[in-house]
């Protein structure tokens, strides 16, 4: 009998001993706090659980400011490359990745029936405002650069806390940041020859089509219309710039429209000079040109005021011819003119 109750003992101690090291082994693995440290651009940062932390919101400000400076995104233009090749953070997949990744693989899912259900839930971060018959995947901050600094969710760490900064809600706010389609349509029976711009050249094959200005263009299953950023002074320097936008959407299925992955190529001349030279981008719309203006491109007019400062009003006059790797729109050479001014002081 004693012999038992020795035996029960030192079984039950054995269980005991069993369950502690389970539960110290279910412990350590449920203890979750990978950190690194990371540089971006000269400014050191943790890497906490995936999520870049940072000391203070002023600190957070003043990296995306330094990230700007380098030129490879603007409040409504998008860089095609991920925030691991561009921030060269490895370990990183921010929202603007998850965006990309997106993009890339939109035509597998929106073509087919179920497909967009399925990819709604795959990029469940993104926004999705299913307005009218635009079903889109936008990133769900205003700041597309801001993107490539927050982690999956739309978040960061700031002063230790976790800080979700997506800020975009609404149909309205994308209308408003320009990156909707426009509700005017032309008809590509508008089919035209070249203006007299550039004597005529037309720097593509194809028959060229007019567009015009914030009107869309669809035929059969895509849409193609452009947009411009206006003359202005832009980052640190004097340099008057400006820029082309060319957006482009697809049907999927059950009349669905949709962003996705493509090619464009793009020449843009300005009062003679050819600032865009038959370049190639692809990427989700938008594509952008920026560019800077030579003085001789303006158009100047003296603005004499008796016994005040000088102004002049500038202005520029461009022509951007575009062509699109779409089955649909190859057949065309897209012709966008555009003026814009501004008025400075010396």
């Amino acid at each position: 009998m004693k012999k038992s109750k020795v035996l029960i003992k030192c079984v039950f101690m054995a269980i005991v001993i069993s369950l502690s090291m389970v539960s110290c082994d279910q412990s350590e693995i449920g203890v979750e706090t990978p950190q690194e440290t990371t540089n971006i651009m000269g400014t050191k940062l943790d890497l906490v659980n995936k999520t870049l932390s940072f000391d203070n919101e002023q600190s957070l400000k003043n990296l995306l400011s330094e990230i700007k400076k380098i030129g490879f995104s603007t409040t409504r233009s998008s860089s095609t490359g991920s925030s691991t090749e561009l921030l060269q953070l490895d370990g990183f997949h921010s929202l603007y990745d998850t965006y990309v990744d997106a993009m890339l693989n939109a035509e597998s899912y929106y073509d087919r029936e179920g497909g967009y259900e399925e990819f709604k839930k795959k990029y469940s971060s993104l926004y999705f405002p299913e307005h009218e018959d635009d079903f889109s995947a936008y990133l769900p901050v205003s700041d597309p650069m801001l993107a490539h600094l927050l982690n999956n969710n739309g978040e960061v760490i700031i002063a230790g806390k976790t800080v979700n900064m997506k800020d975009v809600f609404s149909y309205k706010q994308l209308e408003e940041l320009g990156l909707t389609p426009p509700e005017e349509e032309i008809s590509v029976s508008k089919e035209s020859s070249i203006s007299n711009t550039r004597a005529g050249n037309l720097y593509y094959p194809g028959t060229p089509v007019v567009l015009e200005l914030k009107k869309r263009m669809t035929y059969n299953n895509r849409r193609i219309w452009f947009d411009h950023f206006t003359l202005g002074v832009r980052g640190n320097t004097p340099q008057l710039s400006a820029g082309l936008e060319i957006c482009f959407r697809k049907k999927g299925f059950l009349g669905a429209w949709y962003n996705h992955w493509a090619l464009t190529k793009a020449t843009v001349g300005v009062g003679g000079f050819r600032l865009v030279d038959n370049v190639t981008k692809d990427g989700p719309s938008s594509h952008n040109h920026m560019f800077d203006i030579p003085g001789r491109a303006l158009v100047v007019k003296d603005l004499f005021r008796p016994g005040e400062p000088p102004m002049f009003e500038k202005h520029i006059y461009g022509e951007a011819q575009f062509i699109s790797d779409a089955a649909d729109l190859r057949p065309y050479v897209f012709i966008a003119h555009f003026h814009s001014s501004l008025i400075q002081s010396y």
